[in-house]
């Protein structure tokens, strides 16, 4: 799979993308609230990759889609933000991790091409209860 792929029709719709409940930038912090928040749920890596699930990140204000990568660009099973391109990091700590990105990317999921929001994978998880989707 791409590193990046275009998004615009292949987006699942719902309200904003799942932004409305998240901070001005997307944060390791605010990345493990969000696991707290979706765990039992179906709406974290760990729950839904059985599933076919991979976990992701949707720029709101481009339409790309980035899967969640290792920093040496090897496909990750968590999302993390060392393996995004530079164009979406804004903030990096003193010994250059990535410390934000921009407030318009939302953590998710790729499944069949489209990209869920947390809240869709967990809706789909529920429907599915352990049966391989993709």
């Amino acid at each position: 799979m791409n590193m990046q792929m275009r998004c615009a029709m292949s987006a699942v719709p719902d309200e904003g993308q799942g932004r409305s409940h998240h901070p001005a930038q997307l944060t390791n912090k605010t990345l493990e609230s969000e696991n707290g928040i979706y765990k039992n749920s179906g709406g974290i890596s760990q729950e839904n990759s059985c599933l076919g699930f991979h976990p992701a990140f949707f720029d709101a204000d481009t339409g790309l889609v980035y899967l969640s990568r290792f920093a040496d660009g090897r496909v990750a099973p968590i999302h993390l933000l060392e393996g995004l391109p530079k164009d979406v990091v804004t903030q990096r700590t003193a010994e250059g991790k990535v410390k934000a990105i921009k407030s318009s990317v939302a953590a998710g999921f790729v499944l069949g091409g489209r990209f869920y929001t947390r809240e869709q994978a967990a809706s789909v998880a529920t429907e599915h209860k352990g049966r391989k989707i993709a």
